[in-house]
């Protein structure tokens, strides 16, 4: 079965071989949604070594894995990439790179976006058998490079998060030609912010994932070939074991350093971080309408059941423009609660608006932060935001002491404020 971007290819490459140089192929939009396995053709698949896996049109319903969020014909299948099956010598990889470029039209900017399932070997959360491993995806790939970041390689700019949150720094962002890749917290590019350990899934700014108990899974929690091991409760903050909508936000210009691209990164709405041209020495790099998306296994651990460790993917879409997201009140890291996390936030938009919306450019920083609705972002939202949170608190019983800390602070800052305006 031919879809029309697999169509679309075949005319490109006709047309390159009749006038090499002379045609550009582009594909806009372009989507996939993994049901046939003839949407191979729509990618160059690379690995570090045979001992990886990809398969197209996979059934995932054999694993009792539900219906993925953005499918609308109740279809299962999806794209399963597998690392380090048998007998490994170190760090296994495979990228996929999109064969097609996709133009953007005029401004340049475009999102990807798809449904993310990790899964793993157990039990959890120790996850004890090999089953650890990071998806990968990216932009401006060069169509044939291995995204690898134990050996420094890779290509273009690319994100990755691990499956269960055992190593350090659970979610990073990649530039291949700069040092070792690995972008540093210090440069600002993260969510979280610039606080050791903050790229950890321990940190709070990641609770809303996690916390899946595996036992419960139709499929994932029974035993297979013998095992007992899928069971127990998935780590706060880790990917595993629950659908995910992930968007790469790809804005040509959105650097403030250089005038180069920046390339924001979503799970579930919040912002995991942004991949900026000219930060932390980068030198200035283009958007070349390519995606990669990957799986990569940092250890030579192989699980004890493979058939449980892979990345799913599901519902691949690239489409024109940037993402914009509805406000809630107060979510000023757009996460979808209204949490401790988000007071240092309502306090950076407050003090320096235009710093809040560098970091975060698809938030409505005064619409989000006017919690007492009188169209105006100011200081006389303060007491509102701290209502607010206090409200939240009480509702989902939130540990102390980190939501009194920041109920404090909110309290002192409204004081200042009420001094400084009897001063005046």
């Amino acid at each position: 079965m031919f879809t029309k971007q697999v169509f679309a290819a075949v005319v490109c490459a006709l047309a390159l071989a009749v006038t090499p140089g002379a045609v550009q192929c582009e594909i806009t939009p372009f989507s996939d949604d993994f049901n046939d396995a003839n949407s191979s053709v729509n990618y160059t698949v690379t690995m570090s070594t045979a001992d990886n896996d990809v398969t197209f049109a996979y059934d995932y319903s054999e694993l009792g894995i539900p219906v993925a969020p953005s499918t609308t014909d109740s279809s299962t299948m999806g794209l399963r990439l597998q690392s380090n099956l048998e007998s490994p010598t170190g760090v296994e990889s495979v990228t996929l790179h999109t064969l097609a470029t996709y133009d953007a039209g005029a401004d340049g900017d475009f999102t990807v976006s798809f449904d993310l399932w990790e899964n793993a070997n157990g039990p959890f959360p120790t996850n004890s058998n090999g089953g650890e491993h990071f998806f990968t995806a990216g932009v401006s790939g060069d169509g044939s490079t291995v995204n690898n970041f134990p050996d420094n390689n890779g290509s273009g700019v690319y994100v990755a998060a691990s499956t269960m949150g055992i190593p350090s720094r659970d979610y990073r962002l990649y530039k291949p030609n700069i040092n070792d890749g690995e972008q540093d917290l210090s440069s600002g590019q993260y969510g979280c912010g610039t606080t050791a350990g903050c790229q950890n899934s321990s940190n709070a700014y990641y609770a809303n994932f996690g916390s899946i108990d595996v036992g419960l899974l139709q499929g994932p929690g029974t035993t297979a070939n013998g095992t007992t091991d899928q069971t127990g409760i998935t780590r706060i903050g880790s990917l595993g074991f629950e659908w995910h909508q992930v968007l790469l936000a790809v804005d040509a210009d959105g650097s403030s350093e250089d005038g180069g691209p920046a390339v924001s990164w979503f799970i579930d709405g919040l912002l995991i971080g942004t991949l900026i041209s000219g930060v932390d020495g980068q030198d200035s790099w283009e958007v070349n309408g390519t995606v990669t998306l990957g799986n990569l296994d940092d250890t030579d651990d192989v699980a004890t059941v493979p058939m449980f460790n892979f990345t799913l993917i599901d519902n691949l879409e690239i489409s024109a423009g940037l993402p914009t997201f509805e406000a809630i009140k107060g979510d000023m890291n757009n996460d979808g609660n209204v949490t401790a996390a988000d007071v240092p936030l309502f306090i950076q938009a407050l003090v320096d608006l235009a710093a809040y919306q560098s970091a975060y450019p698809f938030i409505d920083g005064p619409t989000t932060g006017d919690v007492n609705n009188d169209t105006v972002f100011d200081f006389g939202d303060l007491q509102a935001f701290r209502n607010l949170l206090l409200s939240e608190a009480t509702a989902n019983s939130w540990a102390v002491p980190e939501p009194t800390s920041a109920i404090l602070l909110l309290a002192a800052l409204s004081c200042v404020v009420i001094r400084g305006r009897k001063q005046t």
